[in-house]
């Protein structure tokens, strides 16, 4: 017999709980079960996460805002923390090196990941976040609100024209809206009017000059397209980059390629793709087949200056 223990007893009661509620919309504001987290919903329909110790995210005594997302707070709830490889790469990467950096988050979501990099992290002095989706950015504010460095929150997203588009937003998964013309909504959705600039203007207004960066990128099957139209000056500057590869962008190895060529010129080496406990140099070209025959999921790819 399967013996479940009473943190695990407590998690599985949670989720019950609040899956129930959100299904139902019963008038569920405030609940506690020893050993677990508290769980609150806010005025706009937000969660409010009050972690049972202290984390690299917060301590035990804040609260910390997500979005009605189900897969940000089944991660929360389960396991502390949102993509801790990514979290760990920043991390030890400003761990092993002596330098001063503006951290930027492009598609920044709720700022778990901004939260995990920047917090108690005196390397990183500067923080700008970039979220279009409304129903993030009140929790991403907030959150921030609870680091020490300077930060800005930036309303737009990124494309090759500037404007404004509507955009599709399934419901219950606020991180998962798309900009990719392949993109295609299924289940339930809303509709997000959103503005839109370009990474030029992103360059221009927010990331010249003799900043150095961390940069992470996840932005919905964009990355690849995003980063090879940003100025090739940029990665000169950059020390230390997360992206994310997703079948969409393996529809297309020759601008992975071109991207991957343009991160070696600027002085940048491939680590490792999401996941590796070991991270170790790895060939563009086997990393493109390894990620290829993942049907199923998305991949994260570190680069980082070793000199």
């Amino acid at each position: 017999m399967v013996k479940l223990n009473s943190s695990y007893i407590a998690r599985l009661i949670t989720l019950s709980i609040v899956y129930f509620e959100r299904i139902w919309r019963l008038p569920l504001r405030y609940f506690r079960i020893k050993g677990s987290r508290i769980i609150l919903r806010d005025s706009n329909n937000n969660f409010l996460v009050k972690l049972n110790k202290n984390t690299i995210l917060g301590r035990k005594d804040e609260l910390l805002h997500i979005s009605n997302d189900k897969v940000l707070l089944f991660n929360i709830l389960n396991y502390g923390v949102y993509e801790k490889p990514t979290i760990d790469f920043f991390r030890e990467f400003t761990n092993s090196k002596k330098g001063i950096w503006t951290f930027v988050d492009i598609g920044a979501n709720c700022g778990l990941i901004t939260l995990g990099v920047c917090r108690c992290n005196e390397s990183v002095t500067k923080i700008i976040a970039v979220e279009p989706i409304f129903q993030n950015r009140i929790p991403l504010v907030k959150n921030l609100a609870n680091v020490t460095q300077v930060s800005s929150v930036l309303a737009f997203g990124l494309d090759m024209e500037r404007g404004f588009r509507e955009i599709l937003i399934p419901t219950d998964q606020f991180g998962s809206a798309t900009l990719n013309k392949l993109g295609v909504g299924t289940g339930a959705f809303s509709r997000q009017t959103i503005r839109l600039e370009t990474p030029g203007f992103m360059y221009q207004e927010w990331m010249h000059g003799e900043e150095r960066f961390l940069l992470k990128i996840d932005i919905e099957g964009m990355d690849v397209e995003i980063l090879n139209h940003f100025p090739s000056d940029l990665f000169k500057r950059v020390d230390a980059l997360s992206f994310e590869v997703d079948q969409r962008s393996l529809m297309f190895p020759a601008e992975l390629m071109k991207l991957f060529d343009l991160l070696g010129e600027a002085g940048l080496t491939l680590n490792s793709n999401y996941g590796d406990s070991n991270p170790e140099e790895i060939s563009s070209a086997n990393l493109i087949d390894e990620l290829s025959q993942r049907a199923s999921y998305n991949s994260n790819v570190f680069f980082s200056r070793r000199d």
